[in-house]
């Protein structure tokens, strides 16, 4: 592999590291979303209203108007709408006060002049009105609350409604009509205009501890914490009755005598005659709220697989180190880890042993670092170790040893004897950097620098970064569209039939620019952690399908064409429906096309994965699994899957004149493929004397070297006939 090849290999797998990481933070910021939403609905507000007592009204109340300042409709609700039997486009920009009917329509002019001499006015005001009922029917009376809100410099008025009940006019039975509900969040009381508590909800039960019975006719100073002083209650009854409401935080004391901060909202009701009728009051158990805060940091600033500290907390932590450092001129360094060997653990063994396996290594991190080191995950297997005081590279490097030496052991999971190695990068302040995204970086180069020399641990070098190479992640989502990739041809031949091809196996190939030919083996890896493979995969399908009609228009009858796909591509929703299309619009018979499967993604295949093989079967597609031997798979596993072609690991087709045990394997999967009726393929024969050992096995068909070079379809004459 060229020097040229690595290096980009290096530098694409970075960004998609990036990239990778992007989307973590993007699925923990939903999360935070969620989270934040939860938390501002247990305190009973929204992020910009801290009035909780519009919150449920809002919340409770089905019948509402909206309108702005001069009392214009802006808004009815759909119950309301269906109640009264009006038509919102009808009404929309009309005056509230033209739907009332008889007296209503002055309380209507009544409140919104009120409203309009005092717009800082945020108490409620009570009335009666009456409005049309349905189909010109009698009116219906609807006792009314109206409260003022200002939404940016304009404001609005919102009138909810209750239908009024016969026998219920007193004021306090009208106002818990509206606000006291079994299943509000809030605690909600109202007082007399003398302060006596007249009702509670049972949310102010559970917040306060006090059973209603325990609570009515006495004043809220039941409450009290004795944490406040004079000058602090008359600032709240100034504003309450300056203003007609407050909104603010104050500690009381529940009924066990514990001490807690709480959310209080609370307005001044006011009757047509503007006298005040009672006091409404909302609270919330802020107590709560900081425990939900606390979470809520624990979450943003925490890796939730490996518990370890995230990418956010990590370079907070590098920023206040730095402030340090600036101060005492001491040094400080950041070791990047990558770890080596875990993707084959991850797809071989599934992502719960990869999980798994990455908690251990977290878990044997922290056991293995000093007090003044800390480490965190900052996605996939990348961990970063913050060392605060790093004196040398002799202090760093010796940390970097201990990490290594620490992951290095067995991990024994799921039966199986496990391990991982890694890559670490160093990068020390202030040489490598002054600010803590570069020295992030410039570690993270480093580590790349050591995974580039096949060593284990590497300190940044300058001259490394500055070579510019092109990055194979980016440039391979352009390749299609720059027609960069093309498809060779290797021939199937079939010994049963005296050598002649049975088909031919489509292999993709990148011609790149600047670095020339780009192997397989560098590329695919890239497609496949970037989900390039399943545009590239649709193009190779519909490419191998245009190439076999031609086949066939050269009368090359027994032609058929394997093409290679990735379990990302199985999995893709419209996958299925793609290979029905394009079989139908290449018109070629379906038992030609064959899509091959590797045998390590085989063992991690769902139900769902079954079922969609089978459907590929039902439609005619052949199924092959290529490695087999190289991942032990069963037998029973073969029948499951309902393959027709088994294709033998080309590492133990190498093997077959020099090992014993390579010769017995190959000869019981030729046995098993006749028995199960499944064609076996050698692939990988690249000398006469393993011809010979597969041929007096049985073996029916090979492919590989000896038999041909993969090539492009230019003129028939290039490939071998067919039979």
């Amino acid at each position: 592999m060229s020097h040229s090849v690595v290096e980009a290999q290096m530098l694409q797998e970075q960004l998609f590291r990036y990239a990778h990481d992007i989307q973590e933070l993007m699925d923990q910021h939903a999360k935070l979303q969620r989270h934040h939403t939860l938390m501002l609905q247990a305190m009973g507000r929204d992020a910009l209203d801290s009035d909780l007592l519009f919150n449920v009204l809002r919340d409770g109340n089905r019948y509402s108007f909206l309108t702005d300042s001069h009392g214009i409709v802006l808004q009815i609700s759909a119950a309301l709408q269906r109640r009264l039997g009006l038509s919102e486009n009808d009404r929309i920009g009309g005056a509230l006060a033209a739907i009332a009917v008889n007296e209503s329509k002055q309380d209507v002019h009544a409140v919104v002049r009120k409203m309009a001499l005092h717009p800082k006015f945020g108490g409620i005001e009570l009335r009666r009105l009456a409005l049309p009922g349905p189909h010109q029917a009698r009116p219906n009376d609807f006792d009314v609350l109206v409260m003022q809100s200002v939404t940016g410099a304009v404001p609005r008025l919102h009138w909810w409604l209750q239908e009024v009940q016969p026998g219920v006019d007193m004021p306090f039975l009208v106002l818990e009509r509206f606000l006291t509900m079994d299943g509000c969040e809030e605690g909600v009381f109202y007082t007399s205009p003398q302060g006596a508590i007249h009702a509670v909800n049972p949310a102010f039960e559970r917040i306060t501890g006090y059973g209603a019975a325990e609570v009515l006719g006495e004043n809220p100073r039941v409450l009290s914490s004795g944490r406040h002083d004079n000058e602090f209650y008359q600032d709240f009854w100034s504003e309450l009755l300056e203003q007609g409401y407050h909104n603010g935080e104050v500690f009381n004391r529940r009924k066990n005598g514990q001490l807690y901060l709480q959310w209080l909202s609370i307005k001044m009701v006011q009757d047509a005659q503007d006298q005040v009728v009672a006091y409404v009051s909302a609270i919330s158990d802020v107590s709560k709220r900081e425990r939900e805060k606390k979470q809520l940091e624990e979450l943003a600033y925490r890796d939730q697989l490996t518990g370890l500290p995230n990418r956010r907390w990590l370079e907070e932590q590098v920023s206040h180190a730095l402030a340090a450092k600036s101060q005492d001129g001491t040094g400080l360094g950041i070791l990047f880890m990558d770890l080596d060997k875990f993707k084959p653990i991850n797809d071989e063994l599934g992502h719960e042993i990869g999980d798994k396996v990455l908690q251990i290594v977290a878990q044997r991190l922290q056991g293995c670092l000093h007090h003044d080191q800390v480490v965190a995950r900052i996605g996939g297997d990348e961990f970063v170790v913050l060392l605060k005081n790093a004196g040398s590279e002799l202090d760093a490097e010796e940390t970097a040893n201990r990490m290594l030496a620490c992951i290095s052991a067995p991990i024994a999971l799921g039966g199986e004897t496990l391990s991982v190695g890694a890559s670490i990068g160093c990068a020390l302040y202030p040489r490598d950097g002054v600010d803590g995204a570069s020295l992030l970086r410039h570690a993270d180069a480093a580590m790349y620098g050591a995974k580039r020399f096949g060593t284990q641990f590497s300190f940044f070098d300058t001259g490394a970064e500055s070579s510019k190479v092109p990055n194979l992640a980016f440039e391979l989502w352009h390749a299609l569209e720059r027609e960069e990739l093309s498809l060779v041809y290797q021939p199937q031949i079939s010994l049963e039939a005296n050598g002649a091809v049975r088909g031919y196996e489509a292999l993709l190939r990148w011609m790149h620019p600047q670095l020339g030919e780009v192997p397989p083996t560098d590329f695919i890896p890239i497609a496949e952690k970037t989900g390039a493979i399943v545009p590239i995969g649709k193009w190779v399908l519909a490419t191998a399908c245009r190439q076999l009609v031609l086949w066939d228009q050269q009368g090359q009858k027994p032609l058929s064409v394997s093409v290679n796909i990735s379990l990302q591509q199985l999995r893709a929703p419209d996958f299925i429906a793609y290979v029905r299309e394009q079989v139908f619009v290449h018109q070629i018979a379906p038992e030609k096309l064959e899509l091959e499967l590797s045998e390590t993604q085989a063992q991690l295949y769902l139900n769902e994965d079954t079922r969609r093989i089978q459907a590929l079967r039902e439609m005619g597609i052949r199924i092959a699994i290529k490695d087999f031997g190289a991942a032990f798979g069963t037998i029973s596993r073969l029948s499951a899957l309902s393959i027709s072609s088994l294709k033998m690991d080309s590492r133990l087709v190498a093997s077959l004149t020099t090992s014993a045990d390579a010769r017995a394997i190959s000869n019981c999967m030729v046995a098993v493929g006749r028995a199960l009726n499944i064609d076996v393929i050698a692939e990988g024969v690249e000398s006469s004397e393993q011809l010979q050992v597969l041929h007096a096995q049985g073996c029916p068909m090979v492919q590989g070297f000896l038999m041909g070079y993969p090539l492009p379809p230019v003129g028939s004459e290039s490939l071998p006939p067919s039979a």
